[in-house]
């Protein structure tokens, strides 16, 4: 799993990842307390045995990738802890329209 946050040139660790803000920033203001991401592993532990919840309301969506509604489902996912990805979501643009600039 990559790491969430990134150290800025002052040594303290800011969000770079919306994941990162659900799991860290809303725990008592946890960006002005870690000095890089290491320190914030110890102070509030890691996702690395992690294993989602796949129960009846995890189901597709039809939603194009990087659509604010397909982000939308990503980040409802990530709040109830199921995984990112259902076998079944849509994998490509097929049969959407969308707006088409003319050439200059």
């Amino acid at each position: 799993m990559e790491a969430y946050g990134k150290t800025s040139a002052n040594g303290t660790l800011s969000c770079v990842s919306w994941i990162w803000h659900i799991t860290c920033c809303e725990r008592i203001d946890c960006m002005s307390q870690c000095k890089n991401v290491f320190e914030a592993i110890l102070r509030y532990g890691h996702d690395e045995d992690f294993v989602p919840n796949e129960d009846e309301n995890f189901i597709p969506t039809d939603a194009p990738a990087g659509s604010a509604d397909k982000i939308e489902v990503l980040r409802r996912r990530v709040e109830l802890g199921q995984p990112l990805w259902h076998t079944t979501d849509r994998v490509d643009y097929s049969g959407l329209t969308g707006a088409i600039r003319p050439r200059e």
